[in-house]
């Protein structure tokens, strides 16, 4: 039955070859270490774990993602198939959720130290706190 199966990615989808994949991989997994190491580096203990964490899921996330294309590439697509793989692809996809929530985490810590648009960048930096300054469009000696 299985030699009669029609292969429906022939001609359509190429296949990567083994040592494509092994590259690619390696070079995802040299990412995640960048993101670590970036990470690690911050003063903030919180958002250096945070983000040293982030990229353990990572690692997890592309170790599932080879597994997986390793899965599909090993037999033709059919329906068994895909049952077998779904409790990996659903763990990939609560690990890519998890992963999303904490970038989302991470980008809106650096968005609140961004110095906001009436507040006083030098200031900030000699004092160590925001300043805030008066709109420039209606100061007192302009109504005068």
């Amino acid at each position: 039955m299985d030699s009669e199966r029609l292969d429906l990615t022939a001609g359509i989808v190429p296949q990567p070859t083994e040592k494509s994949r092994i590259d690619s991989q390696a070079a995802r997994l040299r990412r995640v270490e960048d993101y670590q190491n970036d990470a690690l580096a911050k003063k903030n203990a919180l958002e250096a774990n945070l983000g040293s964490i982030n990229a353990g899921m990572i690692r997890i996330a592309v170790w599932l993602d080879d597994i997986l294309e390793r899965t599909m590439g090993s037999e033709l697509p059919s329906v068994e198939l895909l049952q077998k793989i779904s409790p990996a692809i659903d763990t990939q996809l609560r690990v890519a959720r998890q992963i999303d929530r904490f970038a989302n985490l991470e980008l809106r810590v650096d968005e609140t130290r961004k110095p906001k648009h009436n507040e006083d960048p030098v200031a900030e930096m000699c004092l160590g706190e925001p300043i805030v300054l008066p709109p420039n469009d209606q100061s007192e000696d302009s109504q005068i």
